[in-house]
């Protein structure tokens, strides 16, 4: 799926697994480009034209794949709350402003961490 304005910027979405609960968002412009992976409706990586970052996995098995396929080196992720930071440092470099992200009540995290061990 394709979206252009007349400012000539271009939104693509993709489903790399082909699966619709794992989302790539692209915006491309005269401003540069972004893209925003989601697993399901949650924000779990960012590039802006380099590597992704990741965020650390505090939800499921499934998001995990999700994360390995963006990035398998674990070493890598980023804890949830700096990897909103600069979510927000990227977006607001590119004049795009995401939606508010719902962070979860800490109980909620620990026990889906360890849920999934």
């Amino acid at each position: 799926m394709s979206y252009y304005d007349g400012d000539n910027t271009r939104i693509t979405m993709q489903h790399p697994t082909d699966r619709p609960n794992f989302s790539i968002v692209r915006i491309s412009g005269d401003g540069g480009h972004l893209s925003l992976a989601f697993s399901y409706s949650t924000i779990v990586g960012i590039s802006d034209g380099g590597r992704w970052h990741v965020c650390e996995n505090v939800w499921s098995v499934t998001t995990g794949k999700h994360l390995n396929w963006l990035n398998e080196n674990k070493s890598e992720r980023m804890d949830r709350d700096e990897f909103l930071e600069l979510v927000e440092t990227i977006t607001a470099r590119l004049a795009v402003k995401p939606a508010k992200v719902r962070q979860l009540p800490d109980s909620t995290r620990e026990q889906r961490l360890r849920a999934t061990g």
